[in-house]
Formats: structure tokens, C-alpha cells, sequence
């Protein structure tokens, strides 16, 4: 599924996302909501084939057949603090939505979720909460969150703790990798390694913001807005593509099958071949 903007309307400030599917090869039909979508993900879920994530807590959910029931997440939790979502990701059988200032949903199943945002609900004080822009599960059951001004936040047995940050800059991303290293990209090249409680700074290899990470092939897939780069010897280094394609945003695999979508490329990067979708 491809959530799509029209650059005229995203010039007149117009709120749409047009979903399109697409599957073996074939586009299916669009269907278009009129609101910015900011995540785009398959839960476990029963009869859900996606659910997409609107970035004023629109919910839509798309069935196998292309059949949807949209609700929102002000209707699930009334009392939920205003505020953005920012990215979502699956964990288990549950979505995580995050956002800012501090917001933390875990949504449970099509009609339930709960509220996991730091310092109580709505009437709390926010002043020193971040704007969250990536969540990451942890196998040990614990939830990582990090977002501006270099904050990382966890997640565990329902409390939440402070991690000390080796940087200031927005981060963006985050991938886990098998042995339990966590890496988080974002603002100017910033590429943070370690685990809770020992972070450290990479030395950058681009200037360019870092938008995406996947752990993929046994290393460490990132994106800046131009460029596919891959992890080698704690180093980010460019990936030479066929056609030279130039855009770049989100990154998703299956097995051994990695997707990149950017502005104007959605390429499927195969063990043998290139395959552009648009």
C-alpha cells in the first residue's frame, strides 16, 4: 500500500492522502481520505490488511477485500493531550502511535487503546516532554521512543525513564539490530549507537537529515532524502542503484526483498534486481 500526496494540493496547504494499493505487480483501486496520513502499517490483526495513521489521530482500516471502517483516536481517548502523531510501527498485536508533546498510544485492537504517554494525560504538565518521532519495541517487552532535541525515552513495566543523550539533534529513526544494538538516525547525518543506558555518536558521513532505518541483510539501511546508504564498519556509506534514482523517505522489507519510496522513485530492491514500481 503506497500513501500518496498531489504536490498542488500539498502547495495549497490542502490535508489528503490517496492509498494506493499495489500487488504482484498490479495497482488496485485508489482510495483517497481527506486528511495528511503520517504512518502506514499491517497489524495482526483479524480481517485488517493495513491500518493508516492520519498525523491529527485519523484511524483508517483497510480490510483484505479493500473494504474500510475509519475512526479516530480522539474518539478512543477522549481525553488523550493535543498534540501531533508522528510515526507508528507494530509491535506484537499491538500498534504504538507517538507523537508530541509526549504522546504515547498503544493501540490494542480496532476499537481499544490506551494511553501510555509520559506524565499522566491531558491536564499534565508537558513543558519538558519531546515531540516523539520514532518508537522501537524491545524484545524485552520495554518500548524505546525518541524525537527532538535528542531525547530517548523508555518504556518499561509501565514506567517511564529519562535516557541521558549523547546529542541535541532531532532524531528520526530507529532499528534494532539481532544482538540488541539500537540505532537511531535523524537531523544532520546523526547516527547514535548503543543500548539504554550506553549511547554513543558515530562520526557522521552526510550533512543530509537521515529519515529511515532498517535493520535489513545483516546490517544497518538508512535514507536521506537523496541517497540509500548502508552501515559498514560503523560508517554509513552510499549504495550504488542502477538508473540512479534520486528520492528517498521510507524504507520496509519483506525476507529478502527491501522497498524504498521517496518523491518521485518507489523502487524494490531484489537479491539480483532493481524493480521500479513508479
Amino acid at each position: 500500500m503506497l500513501a500518496l500526496s498531489d504536490r498542488q494540493l500539498v502547495r495549497d496547504k490542502v490535508a489528503h492522502t490517496l492509498l494506493l494499493p499495489w500487488d504482484q505487480g498490479r495497482f488496485g483501486r485508489s482510495i483517497a481520505v481527506n486528511w495528511n496520513a503520517c504512518a502506514l502499517v499491517a497489524p495482526a490483526w483479524p480481517g485488517v490488511d493495513f491500518a493508516v495513521i492520519g498525523e491529527n489521530g485519523e484511524l483508517l482500516l483497510v480490510d483484505p477485500a479493500g473494504a474500510t471502517r475509519e475512526t479516530s483516536l480522539r474518539t478512543l481517548l477522549p481525553e488523550l493531550r493535543p498534540g501531533k502523531i508522528r510515526s507508528a510501527s507494530v509491535a506484537g498485536d499491538s500498534l504504538w502511535l507517538v507523537g508530541g508533546p509526549g504522546i504515547v498510544v498503544e493501540w490494542q485492537h480496532p476499537s481499544r487503546a490506551l494511553d501510555r504517554s509520559p506524565a499522566g494525560g491531558a491536564g499534565s504538565n508537558v513543558t519538558d516532554l519531546p515531540v516523539f518521532e520514532t518508537a522501537l519495541a524491545m524484545p524485552d517487552g520495554s518500548l524505546l521512543c525518541a524525537g527532538w532535541d535528542g531525547e530517548i525515552w523508555l518504556l518499561r513495566d509501565a514506567r517511564w525513564t529519562r535516557e541521558s543523550s549523547p546529542t541535541n539533534l532531532i532524531l528520526s529513526a530507529a532499528a534494532l539490530a539481532p544482538d540488541g544494538t539500537i540505532y537511531l538516525v535523524g537531523q544532520a547525518g546523526t547516527l547514535v549507537k548503543g543500548r539504554p543506558g550506553l549511547w554513543q555518536v558515530l562520526p557522521p558521513t552526510t550533512e543530509d537529515n537521515l529519515w529511515a532505518a532498517l535493520w535489513f541483510d545483516g546490517t544497518l539501511h538508512a535514507c536521506t532524502s537523496r541517497q540509500l546508504m548502508v552501515l559498514e564498519d560503523d560508517e554509513l556509506c552510499t549504495v550504488g542503484l542502477p538508473e540512479d534514482p534520486d528520492s528517498f523517505q521510507s524504507l520496509s522489507a519483506r525476507k529478502d526483498i527491501l522497498l524504498t519510496t521517496g518523491a518521485h522513485d518507489v523502487l524494490l530492491l531484489l537479491p539480483d534486481r532493481m524493480v521500479r514500481i513508479a
